[in-house]
């Protein structure tokens, strides 16, 4: 987590001494040179400070990672990283945000310029201080902290050889220690008995600590006398496969002497052909256990020969793209236990001697809270809500031709592949849609934020004043007690509220006037009825979240949110936008749609909203949702090239053409919502969309409309009020026609 906090400041300070950075400084502060190269030297010395504090932690013996020492010297190093992203904020803020300076973050014009020299100056001898501060605790860190000397087993040695240690428990664990694995039993046993002789790759995937190796290693244990030979061998994230390999044998010759010594002596070729060649002619059972990587198992499965003899080969897995490499139908995944499973082991291991390992009736409700704490929480997370906020944070970097979405959603996806996060629903398209994450793993990420300030979770509580260390603010629930007991706001760069309140939302005019630095104010579902003028003076909004609020009108000081990536009005009370929208030249995501009949009865069941003048400004809008159609936003539609997610609503015919020109310039759209004004509208729109992979069309279609080309993907389902059938000509994912009759050809 220390490692995060670093590089957030030396990002920023990247950013900070770009060249149009100090050529807007200059203009804005050219008088004042010498102090201005003085800055820039302290900022670019501690920059390569903290670069190398990074390289130390990333290498730092995790055994240290328990130390008193070095938690010591850690928080004072996340002290000072955190007042350098203070320093840089403030920086950008006097430089000025007059021109767009090709950054996250514009910058902030308006002081008078003594005032500004003498901020300035504080600034350089704040930079300076943390200079020392940053020289001193590297000295402190070779004088007091313990690190990994030369011959000392390294963390990865370290993280291995523990694994082993933990594996090697779950596999001596006897019968009467397992619960709640009869149905997996089962299943892996049948698995292993049936009459198919061609070898099958069993895969048991799911989160650590699920019982995963345990349950592989009781079926092991009763199973391994049907078959003419078999092995168990631990692989793990740093494998050798020489090492494995020598461990196969082990296991495989343990019972012929003469073959063992004499595979002791062999190079690794010679060693991989004896093996196959043992194993050609016979039955075999051989168990991988803990394999991280697809390539890891390619590699290790072509030291085995996939012989015709009934064998099986398990592995265990925690990533989903390494079970993907079973047999057809051998994926067993593992689930957290029931609840009554649950209390039936905790029971076990702590009243031993118990008649039935009964639990003392005065102890039941402490146990079950116990119990209760290891099961997942409700909350459900939905997949583009989390790329949108991990890009407002600025924790996503551009990788190559792919966007800041694509590379985020690419991150989430390996989080659910190695079950960090648990898939909950998947949308058409078999991507995620919604998750949720376990338990234990969210009480150990909120303990590492709130001990590294990296951010609160607070489900108010309490009625003590809570101290604001951290600069990330999560509200699960809201009451006033609470909202009064805030202090300590200036370092806040997030806030979000998890869930629905019908509790005002009190904090927020506080929010903007003290927390000047915030990046992320999610709100939605809280009753919010205005927003403060102020909300113009947080230059470093990125993201703002009013969705199912309260909010009737937004102030016109929201046209100063030049970096804002996202808007997000959808379902609020809000039926129009200031004209200063325009001026959000950075804005990519931009939710304005309200239903109005929840039972999409109405062809007019969603309304959205008109642009002002300047549609063409948002030239960086990748959704737009929904756009309330005009002769004025229909002249400017086509500018918005970088569009991947369209809604139009008051659709009428006359406007097809135009609608269709503007189409042919978006050539990232993959999902288009098309409503018509009425249901005499008739609607035709004659244009080749090559990315399009989801439409959405409300009204009636033109005879001819039908034998549009939009793209080349084979499946076709249309779902329409009252089945799900197919269309003859349309080549889509997705063709979803609600309400009004076309002229398709039906196919059943």
């Amino acid at each position: 987590m220390a490692e995060i906090v670093i590089l957030l400041a030396i990002k920023k300070i990247g950013i900070a001494l770009a060249s149009r950075v100090a050529n807007q400084a200059n203009v804005q502060f050219g008088k004042y040179k010498t102090q201005l190269q003085e800055l820039h030297g302290s900022m670019g010395r501690v920059a390569r400070e903290l670069r190398i504090m990074h390289e130390v932690l990333c290498h730092m013996d995790i055994r240290n990672r328990n130390n008193q020492v070095y938690d010591g010297w850690l928080e004072e190093v996340q002290k000072v990283a955190h007042v350098m992203e203070d320093m840089v904020d403030e920086y950008l803020y006097l430089v000025g945000r007059e021109h767009d300076i090709g950054s996250c973050f514009y910058l902030k014009k308006g002081f008078r310029k003594s005032r500004s020299l003498l901020s300035m100056n504080q600034l350089a001898f704040k930079v300076k201080e943390i200079e020392k501060d940053l020289s001193h605790l590297s000295e402190t860190n070779k004088r007091w902290v313990p690190m990994t000397i030369s011959g000392a087993t390294s963390s990865c040695d370290y993280i291995v050889k523990r694994g082993q240690d933990l594996a090697n428990i779950s596999r001596s664990l006897d019968e009467e220690d397992l619960v709640g694995v009869a149905e997996n039993r089962e299943k892996l046993e049948q698995w292993l008995a049936d009459d198919d002789l061609e070898c099958s790759v069993i895969a048991l995937l799911g989160m650590g600590g699920l019982g995963k190796t345990t349950l592989a290693a009781n079926v092991y244990r009763n199973e391994r006398k049907k078959f003419q030979c078999h092995a168990w061998v631990s692989i793990s994230q740093t494998y050798s496969r020489e090492d494995v390999l020598r461990n196969i044998c082990k296991e495989l010759f343990k019972d012929n002497v003469s073959v063992l010594s004499k595979s002791a002596a062999m190079d690794i070729t010679c060693l991989e052909e004896t093996l196959k060649s043992f194993l050609e002619q016979r039955k075999y059972l051989i168990i991988l256990d803990d394999v991280w990587t697809p390539e890891t198992f390619d590699d290790l499965s072509r030291m085995v020969i996939h012989n015709d003899k009934g064998s099986r080969l398990i592995i265990t897995t925690r990533e989903g793209d390494v079970a993907a490499l079973a047999s057809p139908g051998h994926i067993l995944t593992l689930e957290a236990l029931r609840e009554d499973k649950a209390w039936d082991l905790f029971c076990k291991k702590t009243f031993p001697k118990e008649t039935n390992h009964d639990c003392h009736a005065e102890l039941k409700p402490l146990s079950r809270e116990i119990v209760s704490s290891l099961f997942p929480e409700d909350y459900l997370l939905k997949r583009k809500q989390l790329v949108r906020l991990w890009i407002a944070e600025g924790f996503i970097e551009g990788r190559g031709e792919s966007t800041l979405e694509e590379v985020a959603e690419g991150y989430l996806k390996e989080l659910v592949d190695r079950n960090m996060l648990q898939l909950v629903e998947m949308n058409s398209f078999g991507r995620i849609k919604e998750f949720k994450m376990h338990d234990i793993l969210r009480e150990l990420a909120v303990d590492l934020c709130q001990k590294n300030c990296f951010g609160v979770s607070q489900e108010a509580k309490c009625e003590a004043s809570l101290e604001m260390d951290g600069r990330r603010l999560i509200l699960d629930k809201i009451n006033n007690d609470v909202q009064q007991s805030f202090s300590g706001l200036q370092q806040l760069r997030s806030a979000i509220t998890a869930g629905d309140s019908k509790s005002p939302f009190t904090l927020l005019p506080l929010l903007c006037k003290e927390s000047r630095y915030m990046t992320v104010l999610e709100l939605s579902g809280i009753p919010i009825k205005k927003i403060p003028d102020a909300i113009g003076d947080l230059f470093n909004l990125r993201h703002l979240g009013l969705r199912n609020s309260k909010v009737k009108m937004l102030p016109r000081s929201v046209e100063k949110l030049s970096n804002l990536l996202t808007l997000d009005l959808c379902k609020s009370d809000i039926h129009e936008l200031p004209s200063g929208i325009v001026k959000l030249k950075k804005l990519r995501h931009l939710f304005v749609e309200k239903i109005m009949d929840p039972d999409w009865r109405n062809i007019n069941h969603l309304s959205g909203m008109c642009i002002p003048n300047g549609l063409g400004n948002l030239t960086n809008l990748q959704t737009l949702q929904a756009l309330q159609v005009q002769d004025e936003s229909l002249r400017h539609l086509g500018e918005l090239r970088q569009l991947k997610s369209l809604r139009l609503l008051n659709v009428k015919g006359i406007y097809c053409g135009r609608i269709s020109e503007s189409l042919v310039q978006m050539r990232h759209l993959s999902l288009l919502s098309v409503n018509a004004s009425d249901g005499n509208e008739v609607l035709l729109l004659n244009v080749l969309l090559p990315s399009l992979q989801k439409l959405r069309l409300r009204g009636r279609l033109a005879e001819g409309c039908d034998n549009v080309a939009y793209c080349s993907i084979p499946t076709v389902i249309v779902k329409t009020a009252t089945a799900d059938v197919k269309l003859k000509h349309f080549d889509l994912h997705l063709l979803i026609m609600l309400g009004y009759s076309f002229p398709g050809q039906w196919v059943s």
